[in-house]
């Protein structure tokens, strides 16, 4: 006898019954098996006004529910026929017990029907997906949703959802299924139960997988291979195939190794400079690596223009992305983390059991291990953690290796060594530069092209940079001598081995060097006469005594590390602790293994850094910056193998060759330059407000009062998109902080703002889908990514200088002054002007008519004016006006 499902919605005033809340719509779908075999839908009157947040999103208003019948006349005939019932929702954790109550607040009593949960299904069966909303989810994987947030038609798609799940579920390799089952157990009320039922009683062909250890794996793996779609070339126009024949000219000659790029945004020349290449590349032979400033271009160019970029060209080609070993799944620490969970026995978690049921999924079904793939919330859970400590302790949950093509980032270095084209990031271009020559990558055989250079010096700046916390080490310490006196107490009521004896007097021995050392490297750094943050330039004498008390703290560090790692694999051996303890004694070593490489990398060019010594909290913290970013990068193009060309729409300022010498470290090049597409400028207005001070004289707590009354003026002004761009973390955060305690909730959920809630990609991503809303972040947020959508206002909250009060920037001007040259001039205005052109960047590569507000009155009244005249062009003149006047042009 199929099971019957009753698949339930409901829309209500609020999330709380007890609070007043109450029902407004009901839809239920009732199923036989995957048969539809009926229906229950109706208004409900709930005796109080709707809300207008709930009116807004469900599109239901007090007067439609005027002539509806109340809950009481409905709720026997639906009681009846959820009966017998399995009870499923999107979220049944509300609607079971919004509904249950409802019941019983009529006199009925509380159901008591076994339940499924959708979402938890679909967190587990679908990693990969963007969003878990029924909505989203719907749209994404061909699920039928006419009007989301309407009972009835939400209940539909939530039942076409549960029969999609029911299907995959059936088709599990049988393999994948017995290693998921036992964490079943953990789904919410019979989800567990129910999926245990669909996979037993189905009668389809199962996919068999690959088995290896405890997984079934994918054996289509990934070969990055593109062929041309027929008959989908384009015609180009003229200004593109200049790009294009310059490129093949470069690439096709070897008398110039560098050249630089410069050509707007919108004219192209990523997508020709690759083609250019490509196209010459049939004749020099030579492959392609093309270096992006992050991987999420990476990701976006791969999608949309990719496929294009292989019709255009007529021929197929083969392609390898190189990125850390961190941004790929690693199957013997997945493998370690399994067997630390079954030795746990009743101690593992419901995150812990989601979380491995959701990546046993994945890799039964992944071609590439990249962790991008999946859940912008599965990527980010803290449970990774457990990892990083885990793999430092693999000897203890040994593992077999896993060969070498389900080890996902060898396979993407094995895929490069045949690839036309190799995708990378510019940090590890960097970073793994003598990897890439020595595996026959980068070589005379490539060609080199790096993609919005002018963020180049910056990453390399932040990747050579080290930082010491020294309340990690101080928790570090504190957290050895708890374990000690742990280990102390056990070993004296548990036994009398004399190994464990000597390994414990060791570790006292060296845990009280350490902590002997680590206060005299604080009374060093304390011996300041206040705790503001100062800087020393690397071979400054003051730092002699720190080094060397480092040096020890160093030696000490590794003495504590070595003895705690043997006293914590002979706890385990003689069983001293409980499963759920040693958890934190391997946080403790992942945390000390960190600290000591960092102390390493701290001093090892003294050199070529400054050093700048803060008080964040109670305790110091020490960085190490390279004073010269253009030396390490001269000294990466001395011994550069291959010819490379550099691509920015702000590769320098206008007439400014030397700025080129001193940001990117290169003498002898070519410098390609083309004419502005006039058309961008049509439509495009610049503005400063004369009806509101600068922001740039303002306080922080005036800043964003201004800021919040900007936005929301702009912001109700019909179906508006408004792109807000930041300088500050610290004024990012508090304008956050601001927005959602004092804005109404209808304008806080079409905001979307770089930071906790939402991240880099899904700021975005939600702000490209939404027809109304405001997107507020950091500068560099969207720079070089292509936003689909248009946006009618950008705005730009002060000229984009770095603070000229922070330490580093102190360090920068005492640099240049010790080489008799002027730090604003040679470092802080250039700079500015190449991020302000970055800014008006994002504005006229939008082809729609929009406005740049910038906030900073200094672009139009400053002694450098005439500078920012140039960055603008002739076509671009600041207007001042008021708020008023803009929101009326409209």
């Amino acid at each position: 006898m199929p099971v019957k499902y009753a698949v339930v919605d409901l829309e209500t005033t609020g999330t709380k019954y007890n609070r007043g809340d109450r029902i407004i719509q009901i839809g239920v779908v009732f199923l036989e098996g995957q048969k539809k075999i009926g229906e229950f839908k109706s208004n409900i009157q709930p005796l109080i006004p709707v809300p207008k947040n709930i009116s807004d999103l469900t599109g239901i208003q007090t007067e439609d529910l005027r002539d509806a019948p109340l809950f009481e006349d409905i709720a026997p005939d639906l009681f009846q026929q959820l009966q017998d019932c399995v009870f499923v929702a999107h979220n049944i954790n509300f609607d079971y017990k919004f509904l249950s109550a409802s019941f019983e607040g009529v006199g009925l009593p509380a159901l008591d029907l076994e339940g499924i949960d959708t979402v938890e299904l679909i967190r587990v069966l679908y990693p990969q997906a963007d969003s878990y909303k029924l909505g989203d989810f719907s749209l994404d994987h061909g699920i039928n949703l006419v009007k989301a947030h309407t009972a009835i038609e939400d209940a539909r798609a939530t039942a076409q959802l549960l029969v999609q799940v029911m299907d995959k579920v059936a088709s599990l390799p049988e393999s994948l299924y017995q290693a998921m089952q036992p964490g079943l157990k953990f789904f919410i009320r019979q989800t567990g139960k129910y999926f245990s039922y669909w996979y037993n009683q189905a009668h389809c062909q199962r996919n068999k997988g690959l088995i290896r250890g405890s997984f079934t794996l994918n054996p289509e793996i990934n070969v990055g291979l593109y062929r041309p779609l027929a008959g989908t070339e384009e015609d180009q126009d003229s200004g593109h195939l200049n790009i294009q024949e310059d490129v093949m000219n470069f690439f096709d000659q070897n008398s110039d190794q560098f050249a630089f790029l410069k050509a707007n945004s919108g004219q192209g020349k990523t997508y020709n400079s690759i083609l250019g290449q490509l196209q010459v590349a049939s004749k020099t032979g030579k492959h392609l690596i093309v270096s992006f400033p992050n991987n999420v271009m990476i990701r976006q160019w791969q999608e949309d223009h990719l496929q294009e970029l292989v019709n255009q060209l007529g021929r197929r080609i083969q392609v390898a992305v190189l990125k850390s070993k961190d941004h790929y799944l690693d199957l013997n620490t997945f493998q370690v983390y399994i067997n630390y969970l079954k030795a746990k026995e009743n101690h593992v978690s419901k995150n812990e059991s989601m979380f491995t049921l959701s990546l046993l999924l994945w890799v039964s079904e992944t071609q590439t291990g990249d962790l991008a793939e999946l859940n912008h919330g599965l990527r980010q859970s803290p449970l990774w953690e457990q990892w990083d400590n885990l793999a430092l302790y693999q000897n203890h949950y040994h593992s077999d290796q896993m060969p070498m093509q389900w080890n996902y980032y060898q396979h993407q270095l094995h895929l490069a060594k045949k690839a036309d084209i190799i995708w990378t990031n510019h940090a590890y271009l960097i970073r793994h530069k003598e990897d890439l020559v020595a595996n026959g990558l980068w070589t005379k055989a490539s060609d080199l092209i790096i993609d919005e250079c002018h963020q180049l010096p910056q990453i390399i700046e932040k990747d050579l940079a080290v930082h010491q916390n020294l309340a990690d080490i101080n928790d570090y310490l504190n957290q050895q001598e708890h374990f000690f006196g742990q280990l102390t107490d056990k070993y004296y009521l548990d036994t009398s081995n004399r190994v464990i004896e000597e390994v414990l007097y060791t570790w006292q021995d060296q845990l009280q060097n350490a902590l002997k050392t680590f206060d005299h490297v604080l009374d060093e750094l304390l011996n300041h006469d206040s705790h503001e943050a100062v800087y020393f330039s690397g071979t400054d004498p003051r730092l002699y005594n720190t080094y060397l008390l480092f040096a020890q703290l160093w030696e000490d560090l590794k003495g504590v590390q070595r003895v705690y790692g043997t006293s914590l694999a002979m706890a385990q051996k003689e069983k001293l602790l409980k499963q759920n303890h040693i958890q934190k004694w391997l946080q403790a070593l992942g945390l000390g293994q960190k600290i000591i490489e960092d102390i390493q990398k701290l001093f090892t060019n003294k050199n070529d850094y400054y050093y700048i010594i803060s008080y964040p909290e109670n305790y110091p913290r020490v960085s190490a910056y390279p004073k010269a970013v253009a030396d390490f990068m001269s000294e990466i193009w001395e011994k550069c193998p291959s010819q490379v060309l550099f691509l920015s729409a702000t590769v320098n300022l206008p007439e400014s060759r030397r700025s080129l010498e001193s940001m990117y470290g290169v003498k002898k090049y070519h410098l390609y330059t083309y004419p502005i597409d006039q058309t961008i400028y049509a439509n495009k207005g610049l503005y400063i407000l004369s009806d509101y001070p600068s922001l740039h004289d303002l306080s922080e707590t005036e800043s964003i009062h201004y800021l919040a009354e900007i936005l929301q003026a702009l912001l109700i002004n019909g179906d508006k998109k408004i792109y807000l761009m930041l300088n500050s973390k610290q004024l990012l955060a508090a304008l956050n902080h601001f927005i959602q305690e004092s804005w109404p909730e209808e304008l806080i959920a079409v905001t979307f703002i770089q930071g906790k809630k939402y991240g880099h990609q899904d700021a975005i991503s939600r702000y490209n889908d939404s027809h109304h809303g405001l997107l507020i972040g950091l500068q560099a947020l969207t720079e070089g990514l292509h936003l689909p959508t248009h946006s009618d206002y950008y705005l730009l909250a002060r000229l984009p200088f770095r603070s000229p009060d922070e330490v580093r920037e102190q360090a920068r001007r005492d640099y240049w002054q010790e080489r008799n040259q002027s730090y604003f001039y040679q470092e802080s205005l250039p700079q500015m002007l190449l991020r302000l052109k970055q800014s008006l960047g994002r504005m006229l590569s939008d082809r729609f008519p929009a406005a740049f507000i910038v906030l900073d009155k200094r672009i139009f009244y400053s002694s450098y004016k005439d500078m920012i005249d140039k960055v603008l062009g002739d076509e671009l003149r600041v207007e001042e006006v008021s708020l008023d006047a803009i929101l009326k042009s409209d």
